[in-house]
Order: C-alpha cells, then sequence, then structure tokens
C-alpha cells in the first residue's frame, strides 16, 4: 500500500480536492508582509501574556506557602 492509497482510506478522495480548492492566499507581496506583521504582533501578545501568567503563578504559590517539592512528597507518602 502506497501513501496516497493509505491517505485516500482515511480521508478519503474528496480530501484531496478540498486542498486544492483551498488557495485563498494572498499572493502579493505587501499584503504577505502585512499578514506577516500582524502574526508577529500575535506572537508577541501572547508571549506577554504568557509572562504574566507565569509571573502570577509564582505570586500566588509564594503568597499562599505553597511549596511544591513539599506537596508531591506529600501525595507520594499518601500513595
Amino acid at each position: 500500500m502506497n501513501l496516497y492509497n493509505w491517505k485516500n482510506r482515511k480521508l478519503g478522495k474528496e480530501a484531496t480536492t478540498k486542498v486544492k480548492l483551498r488557495m485563498d492566499l494572498p499572493y502579493d507581496k505587501k499584503s504577505l508582509e502585512l499578514k506577516v506583521k500582524r502574526l508577529k504582533d500575535q506572537i508577541h501578545i501572547l508571549e506577554l501574556e504568557k509572562d504574566i501568567l507565569e509571573k502570577t503563578t509564582d505570586i500566588i504559590i509564594k503568597d499562599l506557602g505553597i511549596n511544591p517539592i513539599k506537596n508531591y512528597l506529600i501525595k507520594k507518602k499518601l500513595k
């Protein structure tokens, strides 16, 4: 069995035509550059959100006096 037969069995033959018909990507350089800029902006925002969430988690853990290592050892002893 080759790869194409396997793909057709798993996805159906219409999957190939759907992929071919989905050519909605912009071809001009300006629109591609704009899309890249938007994606980079989104990445930056997501990285900031991730950093904020990590710092918030650290603050909550310290504020509550939670010791992850101690909690892990307690759970391990209970098993």
